[in-house]
């Protein structure tokens, strides 16, 4: 008979860690595993494994806000220029 797929290491290769926290981190501890179907400890766990991941960055984001900024930088190119040449009419 095949053996179920499990994500989960067997327990004799997992350490055991005493872990002491603020009774309100327990809470949303308790709370966040109950919304997303797991134990207390396997919350914990994927928790600190995302820490040590790569941001994910939407890159739609980042291109919306670099047009943002380069559109100002433009405007405020025209502004400085317009400026400029106001001065040195101003001088003549």
């Amino acid at each position: 008979m095949k053996k179920p797929n499990t994500t989960t290491a067997p327990t004799g290769n997992i350490a055991p860690f005493g872990l002491r926290m603020l009774p309100e981190l327990r809470e949303k501890i308790e709370l966040a595993a109950k919304e997303n179907g797991r134990s207390m400890n396997a919350e914990i766990v994927q928790r600190l494994e995302a820490s040590f991941e790569p941001p994910v960055v939407d890159e739609s984001v980042v291109a919306d806000r670099l047009l943002i900024m380069l559109r100002r930088a433009a405007q405020l190119e025209m502004e400085f220029e317009q400026k400029q040449l106001g001065l040195d009419l101003d001088s003549e």
